[in-house]
Order: structure tokens, then sequence, then C-alpha cells
């Protein structure tokens, strides 16, 4: 929602999936209806997630974006997303993939 009228903008998510048994990323995605392009609602959004996820321990986030989308790739490099050749998953032809760490440490108890 925008902030001055509560007018519903876009969205966005973050799913937690699975990679192993043992491994777990948590998958950001977003989107915004054209007319709300470069106005920085989308930075914002992801980086109030990020802030949400940035925890003692936290799993990686990875987002992936279609490379003909260059103001999106912007928005996760802002956010703090690092660029990757391939993804958790399996990689997909005309998609970059990008990683975010937690800022925050794990928490370690002996």
């Amino acid at each position: 929602m925008r902030k001055a009228d509560s007018a519903v903008i876009g969205y966005v998510q973050v799913e937690p999936t699975p990679v192993s048994a043992k491994e777990v990323y948590n998958d950001v995605g977003y989107w915004f209806g054209r007319a709300f392009w470069g106005h920085g609602f989308a930075t914002e959004a992801v980086l109030a997630l990020l802030a949400y996820l940035d925890q003692p321990g936290a799993w990686p986030a990875f987002a992936n974006v279609d490379l003909r989308n260059t103001k999106s790739m912007r928005v996760l490099e802002r956010a703090g997303f690092t660029r990757r050749d391939h993804g958790p998953t399996q990689g997909r032809d005309g998609f970059v993939w990008y990683r975010w760490l937690a800022r925050k440490p794990a928490v370690v108890s002996f």
C-alpha cells in the first residue's frame, strides 16, 4: 500500500523453499503496477522484507530476474542482493539469480 493514500500498488512476498533435507532458502518475489514504477516503492518494500528476515541464523534469500528487466536488477542490487551466475535450483535460460545473506550472524550456544 502507498503510505499517502493506502492505495494498493503491488506486492512483495517471500516463500521458504527447501533445496534439500537440510537446506532452505527464502525465495523473494515482487510485482508493482506500471504506474508505480520508478518511485522507489519496490526498493522500499524489498528492504522492509529483508529487515524482517534479517534475524540470527536467517536463511539466505534468492530472487531471479528476467535478463531484460534491468530496473528490477537495480532494485535487488540497491537492497543488498549480489548477482550470481546460478541460483539454488536449476537455472532457467534468460534469467539471472541474485542472492542476499542476513547481516546478523547466527547465534551459536555451547
